[in-house]
This record gives C-alpha cells, sequence and structure tokens, in this order.
C-alpha cells in the first residue's frame, strides 16, 4: 500500500500531458522578459545570468535545443530569453540560435551528438603534469572534438612548478608538432601567466 500512495503521490505532481509544468509559488507570471547566459547546468537546473545578477533557473518542458541534429536543449554559453519570475528565479522561454557548439558522440548511437558548450570562441584544455594525472587520451578526445566542431583549441599545461615529467613534455612536443599550441604555466607562482 505505501508504494502505491508514494506513486500517487508523485503522479499528482507531474502535469498532464498538453498541460504547463507548475510554476513555483513564489512566482507571477507575466514578468519582465529579457535575454542572459547559461553559466551553469545540473541536469534540468540551470543558472543564467542577466547583466551581473545570477537567477536560478527550470528547464520547463517543451524547451528544444536550438540544433534539431544535436541532444540538450540548455548547456553553458545558451543565449536564452528568460521571463523574470522573482529576485532569484527566471523560466527559460527560447534558446537562442547557437553560433558555435562544442559536442561530443552518444555512447550509443554515434549518429547522434550531445552538446557540451555553446557560443565558444575556442577551446582551452587547462591540464596538469600530476595531481591529478596528465591524460593524453582525455586531451586527445576533446582536440577531436573541438576539430569536429570547427573551434580552434589550446593546451595550457598548468603546475609547471610541480616539474613536467619526460613522458609528458613528449607529449606536448607531438602535440606542438601537429599544430596546437601549447602554453606552460604556474597558477600558485605566476609564472607563464603573463
Amino acid at each position: 500500500m505505501r508504494g502505491a500512495r508514494r506513486r500517487g503521490a508523485r503522479a499528482a505532481l507531474r502535469p498532464r500531458s498538453g498541460e504547463a509544468p507548475a510554476v513555483p509559488a513564489a512566482a507571477e507570471p507575466g514578468g519582465p522578459v529579457t535575454t542572459g547566459t547559461v553559466v551553469e547546468v545540473h541536469g534540468v537546473l540551470s543558472t543564467v545570468a542577466v547583466g551581473n545578477r545570477r537567477y536560478h533557473a527550470h528547464l520547463p518542458r517543451g524547451v528544444r535545443s536550438p540544433d534539431p541534429e544535436v541532444r540538450s536543449p540548455v548547456v553553458v554559453g545558451d543565449r536564452v530569453e528568460v521571463e523574470v519570475l522573482n529576485q532569484e528565479q527566471v523560466r527559460i522561454l527560447r534558446v537562442e540560435p547557437r553560433r558555435t557548439t562544442l559536442t561530443r558522440t552518444d555512447g550509443f548511437d554515434p549518429r547522434k551528438r550531445h552538446a557540451l558548450a555553446a557560443n565558444l570562441d575556442q577551446v582551452l584544455l587547462v591540464v596538469t603534469p600530476d595531481q591529478p594525472p596528465f591524460r593524453p587520451r582525455l586531451i586527445d578526445r576533446y582536440l577531436a572534438a573541438a576539430a569536429w566542431d570547427g573551434l580552434p583549441a589550446v593546451i595550457c599545461l598548468n603546475k609547471i612548478d610541480l616539474g613536467v615529467p619526460e613522458e609528458v613534455a613528449w607529449y606536448l612536443a607531438g602535440y606542438r608538432r601537429i599544430g596546437y599550441a601549447v602554453l606552460q604555466c604556474s597558477a600558485r607562482t605566476g609564472e607563464g601567466m603573463d
């Protein structure tokens, strides 16, 4: 009996097919409409920057990806039209067309792509020689994704104050040989940060 009661309670919270999702109780429909930039995404919850303010947003049903061939309706970097509900929340009304998109292939269907970020000028891969470990295969995957999507990529090796092992230097030399810019710096000491 208890399980049936729980299922019924959850079902009562879901909107019926064709109905708009419920607006939070604090929200007053009809607030000002403006545009913002998505700066964080956690499932259907996101943070949208409008000017110098940040708002919480819940992705309502029916908001679609601006590119029908790419999954992920909202990603970091998306420009969105929002309705301000109160001092903390906005409702995403529409996602504007993406200028660029960094994507990855679907693990189950290589014909499908998932958006990772939108409206990028370039991809900056920040890696370390150690702590966390240097992962050349992960770098290769991001470089391939950037190339697939026509985005220039730069590799930045941080934490050079820890020393650069010979194997890491060998990989970086290889990336330089095939045309990638490789920067080296230390955020801790400031070396290479100019």
